[in-house]
């Protein structure tokens, strides 16, 4: 069962044990994680660097692998090689290691007998590192990486986070301080009107000192400030904090308000997309990977639109910011829905949402093709989206429309997932000089789609929108009318 287990031994037809105990074994070897499958090596840590144990019983551990070859006497000291007139070869990781020649000699007989793997020694830097580890040692100290920031090639990643650790402090340029430079040693008075100077005795000449001086040692010193930290976050309502996610918050108020807290007038654009995650010292952050878009809808700021009262008909102006938010499903993802405008009549002071029917049909056709959603009492659905439930074909309904979505959604988490993972895998390389193991935390959950019943009713929504159309169309008639038929019935109690 060991060598089963191992993957060494194959039960051919007849030979696999019937009895209901032998077949409870193999079924917990072969569920075991340590079993190869298809001839493949098992791996024997996880993506977190944690060992996997075995489930099964029947994997040995290498530390009794080791006794055990050591017993069997595959394995010679290192005195039998001294005592055939040749000294004992020493690797060359006992010089970078920083032991002495001799010092490997001295080893107990227990370190001698555990087991040695393959070792490949790098022609770059002569040390000696696993063969299945060779190709991750090359990556992490001979190959040129280059710092997104300054520009700087350092070698490997080991030498890229030294780098970013030693140069790249958190320290926002400032204005820099001048101060002055420090006055002589002696100084000669001012000149003193005396009847009868008094005779000073002229002091010895001091001999120079020697300085050593450098090249690039600067004239003057120079001091930077760090600004007064920013509260972002208080910036927003509160009824933003309930809809937008924590790692979303300060880049969104910070497009929307400056540092003093005051909401800004001007803004070119409708779209605006999260900052790339980074790498840095510290753990990745999973929400960072996770953040959404947001779509900025403000008419009378970006396109000086004049919208008038729906009940007195005078001019309105906008008055601050929105305070609801709305998220909006797209294809793929999500984003949200922010109105820069709060518009307000200067005579009913009565506010106007930003995207009602009243608003959206006094502007132009060209700007109301730009909002992207069709909105309901909670949520929202992209235009995109609602296109796909517009054709009636054969096994074409709003259930399907919900099952593509949420397989597209689903597949786009899976992405940002795997791009997570794959960079706490090179910060924990990266930390392998520390001591420290650091703690990684696990992705946010898949958030699922609605029901079918809310796409249809966002298609009858979107319907509504332009019922007007409908009705012209279908009472346009174009030709010439043969024959009119009108029945009445009447019903008969």
């Amino acid at each position: 069962m060991t060598l089963y287990a191992q993957g060494k031994y194959t039960f051919s037809t007849g030979q696999r044990p019937g009895g209901r105990r032998w077949r409870a074994v193999i079924q917990r070897i072969n569920a075991c994680p340590l079993t190869p499958v298809f001839n493949q090596t098992p791996r024997k840590y996880d993506i977190f660097g944690k060992k996997i144990n075995c489930e099964c019983g029947y994997h040995e551990p290498p530390e009794k692998a080791g006794a055990a070859s050591a017993s069997s006497g595959q394995l010679s000291a290192p005195g039998a090689s001294a005592a055939a007139g040749r000294a004992p070869e020493e690797p060359a990781s006992a010089a970078a290691e920083g032991r002495a020649p001799g010092e490997l000699a001295s080893t107990s007989a227990a370190a001698v007998g555990q087991e040695n793997p393959a070792f490949v020694t790098c022609s770059l830097c002569t040390k000696e590192v696993m063969g299945e580890d060779y190709t991750q040692h090359l990556s992490d100290y001979h190959v040129q990486e280059r710092c997104e920031q300054c520009g700087t090639t350092a070698w490997g990643l080991v030498g890229l986070s030294e780098h970013i650790e030693s140069a790249h402090h958190l320290s926002c340029p400032t204005e820099p301080i001048d101060v002055p430079a420090p006055t002589e040693l002696y100084t000669t008075p001012a000149p003193q009107q005396h009847s009868n100077p008094p005779v000073v005795p002229v002091p010895a000449p001091v001999p120079p000192i020697a300085q050593e001086t450098s090249p690039a040692a600067p004239q003057q010193q120079t001091l930077t400030l760090r600004p007064p930290q920013v509260n972002w976050l208080s910036f927003l309502p509160k009824q933003f904090l309930k809809v937008i996610n924590q790692a979303d918050r300060e880049w969104i108020a910070q497009i929307l308000y400056d540092r003093t807290g005051q909401l800004k007038q001007k803004h070119t654009q409708n779209w605006y997309h999260p900052p790339s995650p980074t790498r840095s010292t510290s753990p990745p952050d999973p929400l960072h990977y996770f953040r959404q878009r947001m779509f900025l809808w403000a008419p009378m700021r970006m396109w000086s639109i004049p919208l008038k009262c729906t009940s007195c008909k005078r001019k309105m102006h906008h008055s601050g910011i929105y305070t609801k938010v709305r998220e909006v499903i797209d294809v793929d993802s999500r984003y949200y829905l922010i109105g820069g405008d709060y518009p307000r009549c200067s005579k009913c002071m009565i506010p106007v949402c930003p995207w009602s029917s009243e608003i959206l049909q006094q502007l132009d056709p060209s700007h109301r093709n730009k909002f992207p959603a069709v909105l309901t009492t909670q949520q929202a659905l992209d235009r995109k989206c609602v296109t796909m439930l517009r054709p009636r074909t054969v096994g074409n309904s709003s259930s399907y429309s919900q099952q593509v979505l949420q397989e597209v959604h689903s597949e786009e988490w899976a992405r940002r997932t795997i791009d997570y993972l794959t960079d706490c895998e090179v910060h924990k390389k990266l930390r392998v000089l520390t001591q420290s193991e650091p703690v990684y935390q696990q992705p946010p959950t898949f958030s699922r789609l609605p029901l079918a019943q809310w796409f249809e009713t966002v298609h009858t929504n979107e319907v509504l929108g332009h019922l007007e159309e409908l009705k012209g169309v279908i009472t346009s008639t174009y030709g010439r009318i043969l024959k009119l038929d009108s029945t009445k019935k009447v019903k008969v109690n």
